[in-house]
């Protein structure tokens, strides 16, 4: 329920509430869970925080539709006037701060009425804490970090990895190719190389997976002929799917760059899975990794173009790619292993193939 403006009455008491030197962070934004209805497309709430920056959260607040700056103001009023019980007493902070400039703006007028100031930070630590001790609690699984927060990985690398992501999309790779084609892939002076197989061949979830080692295709490609739930092991992968799969960290990261997807069950989730087949996130080291080998990947599959499924002729040859860091060579080699014994594992099933 939308709050309701405070009235004269109360803001009078809250002007006369003793003022604590503490600093608040006021924050609103798309909550870290999503919502399924079961007639219509999940889709995250909005969510509104007002934390201690060295305390309790004071109130958090879901709405379907992102929170007027009113029902801001309304609300850190109420928790001024009557603080949650493990909060302490009522009191007004000496400073709230938050990283919403349009918000802060729109707070000004009121909280200086009040006596309170407003400062902008382009980091809250509090309310940052805050949001992933609620992500655990809503999602029942601590939280996977977003690739912004890896060393060293820049807004500008993650969108050219979204960007080769959606060629890869467009070029639609599964359609000839699928498990029976790895390709082995050296980047710059790898000493050992990694195995990529193209995956979605019959029309489930796309993407590409690449493994550490050949024993790693290998166990996977023997534990595919005995179907288990969960998802592929030991691996590297580029998933394109709904966003469910995705950290809520890299689609906050996605709104707040306006980087979109190639439609709405592509989006672009960089992951690892470890050797018990819990989701994870990439290391920075898999990200520069990808970066080539994806882009030497599409130059490949571009010049062979569409054929018989699984009919790739053997390859071994040195591909120059540009990455964000500069030229950088990717040997690539196809087939790279024998042909899986009988009994290897059906071809991906599921849903049909989206345009």
């Amino acid at each position: 329920m939308p709050s309701t403006p405070p009235r004269a009455r109360i803001l009078a008491q809250v002007r006369a509430l003793p003022q604590a030197d503490e600093v608040w962070e006021v924050s609103t934004g798309k909550a870290p869970t999503w919502i399924a209805p079961l007639d219509a497309p999940p889709y995250r709430p909005f969510l509104t925080l007002v934390v201690a920056a060295e305390g309790p959260i004071l109130h958090s607040g879901i709405t379907e539709a992102p929170a007027s700056p009113a029902a801001v103001v309304a609300d850190l009023v109420r928790v001024m006037h009557r603080p949650p019980p493990q909060a302490g007493p009522a009191r007004r902070p000496t400073l709230v701060t938050g990283r919403d400039l349009a918000l802060l703006a729109a707070l000004a007028a009121p909280l200086t009425a009040l006596g309170i100031h407003t400062l902008y930070r382009a980091t809250l630590l509090a309310t940052a804490q805050a949001l992933a001790g609620l992500e655990e609690y809503l999602n029942e699984r601590p939280p996977i970090p977003g690739l912004l927060t890896l060393p060293g990985i820049t807004p500008a690398l993650v969108a050219h990895l979204y960007d080769l992501a959606a060629q890869f999309y467009r070029a639609h790779p599964w359609a000839w190719l699928d498990d029976a084609a790895p390709f082995e892939l050296r980047v710059g002076g790898d000493p050992a190389p990694r195995y990529a197989v193209v995956i979605g061949s019959m029309g489930e979830t796309f993407g590409l997976a690449v493994y550490d080692s050949a024993a790693d295709l290998r166990r996977a490609l023997r534990e595919g002929a005995r179907p288990t739930p969960g998802p592929p092991r030991n691996q590297l992968a580029l998933i394109l799917d709904d966003p469910r799969l995705m950290t809520f960290g890299d689609l906050d990261a996605m709104d707040e760059h306006g980087w979109t997807p190639v439609n709405p069950q592509a989006y672009p989730a960089f992951i690892r899975t470890t050797a018990r087949g819990d989701l994870g996130a990439p290391t920075a080291g898999d990200l520069f990794w990808i970066e080539a080998a994806l882009a030497a990947v599409l130059v490949y599959v571009r010049r062979l173009g569409p054929g018989p499924r699984g009919r790739v002729p053997p390859a071994d040859e040195a591909i120059p790619v540009t990455t964000l860091s500069g030229e950088r060579v990717v040997q690539l080699r196809v087939p790279s292993l024998p042909a899986p014994p009988p009994g290897r594992p059906p071809r991906a099933r599921g849903r049909r193939r989206r345009s």
